[in-house]
């Protein structure tokens, strides 16, 4: 009878560390799966998933940000650092790519390299071909300026990128993450 009853625990115990092993992974990812470039990244940051319904995608995102969707009905949205309570760390914009007379993203480059902006590389979102964008000012290449730009269907896409209050977590991080995270609902 005893030794039914240790077995009993046992596996109680083992199903309950496996249902709480779930529960964790389930709701917090250590961004470990997402390649973070840099290896001084905390392992232990906890992730948040954010999901606009108007444009269809979500994204992961680290739990040090604060949302502010609201702005222009979901139209922008900024990631704002909780430490620093600077503006925006990471902004999300979609506008009409007809309206704007933006088609490609060689048009929208065109556009936007006398203010400074210039095409580092091209890159994919979700399987769309879309380009990392890097800006100056005066002829200095400022580091602290970082853009990706996209099109789908006729919207586009435009994700800006300043430096988080966390050193560990730099832009090319934030980039990184979000080019590996970024997906449209199917």
């Amino acid at each position: 009878m005893i030794k039914h009853l240790k077995i009993l625990i046992i596996t109680l115990i083992i199903v309950a560390a496996g249902l709480g092993g779930y529960i964790i992974i389930k709701n917090q990812a250590d961004g470990s799966n997402l390649g973070i470039v840099n290896t001084n990244a905390p392992k232990a940051k906890i992730w948040k998933k954010y999901a606009n319904e108007k444009y269809n995608y979500t994204f992961i995102y680290p739990d040090n940000l604060v949302i502010d969707d609201g702005v222009y009905n979901k139209d922008i949205v900024l990631f704002k650092d909780r430490i620093s309570e600077s503006p925006d760390v990471i902004q999300i914009s979609v506008s009409s790519a007809k309206e704007r007379g933006l088609l490609t993203l060689d048009s929208w480059i065109t556009s936007y390299s006398y203010e400074g902006y210039f095409k580092e590389k091209d890159i994919t979102i979700d399987g769309i071909p879309a380009m990392l964008i890097g800006g100056k000012i005066g002829n200095e290449i400022n580091p602290d300026i970082k853009m990706i730009v996209f099109f789908q269907d006729d919207r586009l896409f435009q994700v800006n990128f300043h430096q988080f209050s966390d050193a560990a977590f730099t832009i090319e991080n934030a980039i990184d993450v979000f080019i590996k995270g970024f997906k449209f609902k199917k």
